[in-house]
């Protein structure tokens, strides 16, 4: 999924930038829980992996815990702070939470 974000009444050439996000680790049927945000207010949850088109400057991605029927992932590193400008990539990999005994 490609997703282009510009101010109103602008069109693609205000993107200077593109944010390829990759959610791995978790089952085919579990959608991922990503919130980006970052320049002029932006804020967008992202459930699977995407490529954002985005104006250059810096972005927050926060993963959260997502749960299953009888399971749990949880992020391996909740939040990432990346620098877009030009092509940048970042990965969120969940891992199944382990249960105490």
């Amino acid at each position: 999924m490609e997703l282009v974000v510009c101010d109103a009444g602008t069109g693609p050439e205000c993107v200077d930038g593109s944010l390829s996000l990759t959610v791995s680790g978790l089952p085919e049927d579990m959608s991922a829980s990503v919130t980006v945000t970052g320049e002029s207010g932006f804020s967008m949850t992202v459930t699977s992996s995407s490529t954002l088109r985005l104006l250059a400057g810096e972005y927050t991605v926060e993963a959260d815990p997502v749960y299953g029927v009888d399971t749990a992932y949880d992020p391996e590193t909740a939040a990432q702070t990346v620098s877009v400008s030009g092509e940048t990539a970042v990965t969120v990999k969940y891992v199944q939470r382990v249960e105490g005994g």
